[in-house]
């Protein structure tokens, strides 16, 4: 018998550890907040037999996790959004088709809605800084797909206006971002950007964009940002990320300023995006 093999007592005592330590100490689920087994098979390099990345079966329980939609193709092949058909290839939305609009492209994990609507609200109105080391490595890892062959100078956090920072007390974009760099990138795909938060700033408080449609979202954000140290963005591919994408009009005003002061390319990455 190989000297790292365990004798049959010592698995069967191993086990007993296991099944002790989980009794003892039980995952909960970061959305329902239920107590489940922890043990999640991995298959597939890094996916669950759930069908959502590994990192999401860390905080979420099975049920959750199985009501979890992750963005996949087929989508719009600028803004994200998932097509109702799940046959065929990439292709543009009519939206993005009639409007070219100023930032090249979007992707998210997943769907906001179910447990990772949860995770957001969570982190963002509740505080749950603990969520953001998963949170971040699925961000990590859709930036990994989605970005094979497509450089990233700068990663940019959509900012808060220095108002709302300090009343809630951290940018959960700027954490979200902070963290998955920190991880490292590690693995196939893309080098990891760096991160820059002093060149773009919120110069004008927004009400909340809730409850707004389309038109009145892109009327409440303009000009809400502004650009300093503009020769740092000249030429270069700049990557904006945050929690949410809902209609693209925070982002979209954000890629607009930073274009106009000289940066080549600007795509969106976020935790989440709706439906329309």
């Amino acid at each position: 018998m190989g000297a790292d093999r365990l004798s049959p007592s010592a698995g069967r005592l191993r086990r007993l550890g296991q099944a002790l330590t989980t009794f003892l100490f039980p995952a909960r689920c970061a959305a329902c907040r239920s107590f489940w087994p922890p043990a999640m098979p991995e298959v597939g390099g890094g996916l669950v037999s759930l069908d959502g990345p590994a990192h999401a079966s860390g905080i979420l329980c099975p049920d959750c996790l199985n009501q979890c939609r992750w963005v996949q193709s087929p989508l719009c092949s600028r803004c994200g959004l998932m097509f109702k058909s799940r046959v065929g290839e990439d292709h543009r939305c009519s939206d993005c088709l009639t409007q070219s609009g100023h930032y090249g492209r979007a992707r998210a994990v997943g769907i906001y809605e179910g447990g990772l609507m949860d995770l957001v609200h969570q982190l963002k109105y509740q505080g749950r800084t603990a969520l953001i080391p998963s949170m971040a490595r699925m961000l990590r890892d859709t930036y990994r797909r989605c970005w094979q062959g497509r450089a990233v100078d700068l990663a940019i956090p959509v900012p808060l206006h220095p108002r709302r920072l300090r009343r809630r007390g951290f940018n959960q974009a700027d954490l979200l971002l902070r963290a998955w760099l920190k991880s490292g990138v590690g693995g196939p795909g893309p080098p990891g950007p760096d991160r820059e938060t002093r060149i773009l700033l919120r110069n004008r408080p927004t009400p909340p964009q809730t409850g707004l449609d389309r038109r009145a979202r892109r009327r409440n954000m303009r000009g809400a940002f502004m650009v300093r140290d503009r020769e740092k963005i000249q030429g270069k591919r700049l990557l904006l990320v945050d929690d949410v994408f809902t209609t693209g009009a925070t982002v979209e005003e954000a890629a607009r300023v930073l274009r106009a002061a000289g940066a080549d390319v600007v795509d969106v990455l976020t935790f989440v995006r709706t439906l329309r």
